[in-house]
């Protein structure tokens, strides 16, 4: 109840939960923080390096050798002409117990989506449809202008 003996205006408040007052029902002493000094959170982002390992992609690995088609889809920048292409991108997904993959074109502004029980089905799923050229792409829409307010 409250901590004075009679009735008291400024515990029913708190019982109320309109407003405490210190030394009456519902007061709490805040936690004192302590003060931390922290530097700037803005860093100053490092250089990237021009070149990695000769070119701009990853040295291939096991996986780049059992999902050639997936591997080349992300990291070829050159198409067999030697004209320039902008790579692929994969996004993974987890929903509802599937997994699934976003497949996105940039350089055909199309998106393709993938879905299996496990990653490595979804693996070889995204693999055989990049191979086979079976893959639903979609192409995205065009972005309207925006409303001014």
């Amino acid at each position: 109840m409250s901590r004075c003996r009679d009735w008291c205006g400024l515990c029913y408040s708190g019982m109320r939960a309109r407003r405490y007052y210190r030394g009456h029902f519902g007061w709490r002493a805040r936690a004192k923080r302590k003060r931390r000094v922290k530097g700037s959170s803005m860093k100053k982002p490092t250089p990237r390096p021009e070149v990695f390992n000769g070119h701009d992609t990853p040295a291939p690995c096991k996986l780049s050798e059992k999902y050639i088609h997936l591997w080349h889809f992300i990291a070829d920048d050159r198409w067999d002409d030697g004209t320039v292409r902008v790579p692929g991108a994969i996004t993974l997904l987890l929903d509802q117990g599937w997994i699934k993959a976003a497949v996105s074109d940039k350089d055909g502004h199309q998106s393709a989506f993938v879905s299996a029980d496990s990653l490595e089905a979804l693996l070889r799923a995204v693999n055989e449809g990049l191979g086979n050229d079976t893959l639903e792409f979609r192409l995205w829409k065009e972005e309207a202008p925006q409303k001014k307010k």
